[in-house]
């Protein structure tokens, strides 16, 4: 495959599989659900993520894969705000 299409195919998916995060994470906080950039709700998020990840074959629910992914930008962000604010 040429190097340039498939790199093209790869940005495509990352855009298409981050609008389907958004739109399920705008539907979560629209119901009531939040926290997300709370840092003592960490371990908890991460628990639900770790979870979600072991049961996604099993349900064979593509929005499941949405959620591990979610859970994981989570702790991207928390990760990434501790080492900005210097590790605190």
């Amino acid at each position: 495959m040429d190097k340039e299409l498939e790199l093209k195919r790869l940005e495509e998916m990352v855009d298409d599989f981050a609008y389907i995060m958004k739109v399920k994470l705008r539907k979560s906080f629209n119901g009531g659900w939040g926290g997300f950039d709370n840092p003592d709700c960490m371990s908890g998020m991460c628990m639900k993520g770790i979870v979600k990840a072991d049961q996604l074959f099993d349900k064979k629910d593509m929005l499941q894969a949405v959620d591990v992914a979610n859970y994981a930008m989570f702790v991207h962000a928390q990760l990434q705000q501790k080492l900005l604010s210097g590790g605190k």
